[in-house]
């Protein structure tokens, strides 16, 4: 009698086992085929590359614009060597001729205003030089016809070429109660009788003892001298 040999259902077969392999290569597979690897750069960076930088040997040499009509605008207070510095300055930027044109007609119109708003506020200020020395009541007023008459006596007696007042005039002080109160000090004497000296001296013109009598007054007058001539 033959006896049935026990099976062992423990052991699975070969083809049993091959799910479970494959079960572990699907696992290790990514969760889903449409995922995107993380970004590793920045957005400034991707930015760049995305832009791109010309290579060194497809560089192009840029045009060099012809500036050569440029010249001082009409009426301008600038002159030539100004426009080549503008120029050069359009050259870099890379202005076109026309550009270039605009940029020196702006930067004349610019000196321009600014000159004309200079001389406004200078001839306010001289104006107003004016009127509180017309209006000082020991200079002014009733006093203002003979305080200016010796002030024009001083002048003439020691400003022959007329440098001081030219610098009076151009420096505004022809108006200042400062410099018209020293002038008509040094005139007030010249209009005096003629007794400041005796004897001989007498037929001398008063100017020549004016040094010994007022020798600060002098001094100034010789300063306001000197510096009309570096003006």
């Amino acid at each position: 009698m033959t006896e049935d040999l026990p099976v062992d259902q423990g052991s699975p077969t070969p083809t049993e086992a091959q799910p479970e392999a494959t079960e572990a290569v699907d696992a290790s597979a990514p969760e889903s085929e449409g995922t995107e690897p993380e970004p590793t750069g920045t957005l400034l960076s991707e930015s760049k590359a995305e832009e791109g930088e010309p290579k060194a040997d497809e560089a192009v040499e840029a045009e060099v614009a012809d500036y050569g009509e440029l010249s001082v605008p009409e009426g301008a207070t600038f002159d030539e060597q100004h426009v080549e510095s503008l120029k050069e300055f359009a050259q870099a930027e890379g202005f076109t001729p026309a550009q270039a044109a605009k940029l020196i007609e702006r930067d004349a119109k610019l000196q321009a205003d600014s000159a004309a708003a200079e001389k406004t506020a200078w001839d306010k200020n001289v104006a107003q030089l004016r009127k509180e020395t017309e209006s000082d009541p020991d200079f002014g007023g009733e006093h203002l016809k003979e305080n200016m008459q010796h002030a024009q006596r001083a002048l003439a007696a020691h400003d022959p070429d007329g440098s001081v007042s030219a610098f009076l005039e151009r420096s505004g002080l022809a108006n200042d109660i400062g410099a018209l109160k020293f002038l008509a000090s040094v005139g007030a004497p010249l209009a005096e009788p003629n007794s400041l000296v005796d004897g001989d001296e007498a037929a001398e013109p008063r100017t020549a003892s004016l040094k010994g009598l007022f020798p600060n007054s002098y001094q100034e007058m010789e300063r306001l001298k000197a510096a009309a001539g570096g003006v």
